[in-house]
């Protein structure tokens, strides 16, 4: 998990899209190619869309987004 929350604060999005992969438990292609992410009122979570067959669903996250 330390090296998930490392990815997350780095500057490439290969790094963080590793990093989310890790942390969500989602798909490559749905992270990468699909999502869709919208900032929350909550510091710690954020919106995905492109997950198979669902809607928006509030991800939390390990740092604030």
């Amino acid at each position: 998990m330390n090296k998930a929350k490392d990815l997350l604060t780095r500057e490439t999005p290969y790094e963080w899209a590793v990093g989310l992969l890790a942390v969500t438990g989602r798909r490559f292609s749905e992270i990468v190619a699909k999502g869709e992410f919208k900032p929350t009122h909550h510091p710690y979570a954020i919106s995905f869309r492109g997950q198979l067959k669902k809607e928006f669903k509030t991800l939390k996250r390990l740092k604030p987004s």
